[in-house]
């Protein structure tokens, strides 16, 4: 009996974060990691729902430049359902910089009927930065990207 009152209750749990994970339909994504003083990569990555990712170099990383790949639809869904499950649309839209020499962390969300902008996410809720990591780890740009400027 308890251990049929702890499935129900994993599975009603379950479909609650599945049903709130598909609430937001996300268009794009963009991540911006800024300058710091010294020489921090400065870049963004754009990933679009339909697998197309764009990296735009600005000064300090490994491949300068602009350059796209097309990634497979499960890895942005999978990206994208993370943006979902953390409720990024509740965060603040800017997080009190409170040191000016670190590298800035923002993003941009585009959902179908709204935007979501946050600045200096680094200096919000930890989960910020590991869904910056995991982009990063996802969508590494090596030699395999084409250039396109």
């Amino acid at each position: 009996m308890y251990a049929m009152k702890k499935l129900l209750l994993f599975l009603g749990l379950l479909f609650s974060v599945s049903i709130y994970a598909q609430r937001k339909t996300i268009n794009k994504i963009s991540m911006h990691r800024t300058a710091c003083f010294g020489k921090c990569p400065t870049y963004s990555l754009e990933i679009n729902k339909n697998g197309s990712v764009t990296y735009t170099s600005v000064r300090f990383t490994k491949f300068e430049g602009m350059f796209t790949k097309k990634f497979p639809i499960d890895k942005v869904k999978n990206i994208f359902l993370q943006i979902n499950l953390l409720k990024l649309d509740t965060c603040k839209n800017e997080y009190e910089q409170i040191i000016a020499d670190l590298p800035g962390l923002n993003f941009n969300i585009d959902y179908t009927n709204a935007k979501k902008q946050i600045v200096n996410a680094h200096f919000g809720p930890k989960f910020l930065k590991r869904l910056a990591m995991n982009i990063d780890k996802e969508f590494s740009i090596d030699s395999t990207w084409k250039k396109i400027k």
